[in-house]
């Protein structure tokens, strides 16, 4: 969930997030820059990230 927008986002804008994640009983911030997309954009093709598996 984004909070605090001031104003709409538009596709190609770039937006700066904060994620806070649990773990082991800590909460971890990670910052990261997301480029807004059309909500009808497509997933990534499968192996866009090269032989990477979970």
């Amino acid at each position: 969930m984004l909070m605090g927008l001031k104003a709409p986002l538009k596709k190609g804008d770039t937006v700066a997030l904060t994620l806070k994640i649990e773990q082991g009983g800590k909460v971890i911030e990670q910052k990261v820059d997301a480029e807004v997309r059309d909500l009808t954009a497509t997933a990534p093709a499968a192996g866009a990230h090269g032989d990477h598996k979970h």
